[in-house]
C-alpha cells in the first residue's frame, strides 16, 4: 500500500500537493485548495486563494518556509 500511494498516478498523494500533520485531538491539512482542521471531531475547511496564502498557511501552521525548501 506504501508503494501504491507513493507511486501510482492514481494516488491522490501523487497528483496534488499535500502536507498534514496529526495533532493531539485531530489533524491538520493543507493542500493547493484547503486547509482543513479537525480537532475533536469537528472539521473546519478554509480556502486557500492564492499561490501566496498557501505559502503563509505552510510556515504559520507547518513551520516550514517554502522559500527554502
Amino acid at each position: 500500500m506504501c508503494r501504491y500511494n507513493s507511486n501510482s498516478p492514481n494516488s491522490h498523494f501523487t497528483q496534488k500537493t499535500i502536507c498534514t500533520i496529526a495533532q493531539h485531538d485531530g489533524r491538520l491539512t493543507l493542500t493547493d485548495e484547503h486547509l482543513i482542521t479537525t480537532d475533536k471531531g469537528l472539521r473546519l475547511k478554509i480556502p486557500v486563494t492564492s499561490q501566496q496564502c498557501f505559502k503563509e498557511h505552510l510556515l504559520e501552521n507547518f513551520n516550514i518556509d517554502y522559500e527554502k525548501v
